[in-house]
C-alpha cells in the first residue's frame, strides 16, 4: 500500500513520506459541507497529498479559502471503503493546479491539495500509525 516516496531538490517537511499504493480517499469537510473529495497520493505523520477534481467552479478571485470559513475536518476511506480515520483537524498548506499528462483529460480541472495534521487525538495518532504500518509491512 505505501512506498518510500523521494523527491528531487531540498526537501521541507519534517516526516518520512510514502505513497499510497492502494486505492485511499481523502474527505473534507467544513462544517456539514464537504469541500473536497480525492485520492491520497502520501502521506506521514505530519499530513498527506491528495488528488482531486473541483466539486464546485468558482473563480478564482471569488474562492474563499476553506480555513477563513471554520475548521477543516479530513476523514480517510480505505480502498474497502473501512474508515481508517476521522474527523481530523487540518490545515491546507498547498492547493495547486495539476497538468495533465494524457491530452484526452488535459480540459479536466485536476488539483493537488497538501494538508498538515493539526491536534491529533491519541486515538488518531494510533489510526494513522495503522494505517502507516499496514501499507508499510507490504513492501518491507
Amino acid at each position: 500500500m505505501l512506498e518510500e516516496r523521494k523527491t528531487p531538490g531540498r526537501e521541507r517537511r519534517r516526516d518520512q513520506r510514502f505513497a499510497v499504493k492502494e486505492r485511499a480517499i481523502a474527505v473534507l469537510q467544513v462544517g456539514s459541507r464537504f469541500t473536497k473529495l480525492g485520492r491520497i497520493v502520501d502521506v506521514s505523520r505530519g499530513g498527506l497529498a491528495f488528488d482531486y477534481v473541483p466539486m464546485d467552479v468558482v473563480a478564482p478571485e471569488t474562492m474563499v479559502h476553506e480555513d477563513e470559513v471554520g475548521p477543516v475536518v479530513l476523514s480517510i476511506l480505505s480502498e474497502e471503503g473501512v474508515m481508517a480515520m476521522r474527523d481530523v483537524f487540518i490545515q491546507t498548506v498547498s492547493d495547486r493546479p495539476l497538468i495533465s499528462q494524457m491530452p484526452a483529460f488535459a480540459s479536466v480541472a485536476t488539483r493537488r491539495c497538501g494538508v498538515r495534521f493539526r491536534d491529533l487525538s491519541m486515538a488518531q495518532r494510533s489510526q494513522l500509525d495503522e494505517f502507516l504500518i499496514r501499507g508499510a509491512a507490504a513492501y518491507a
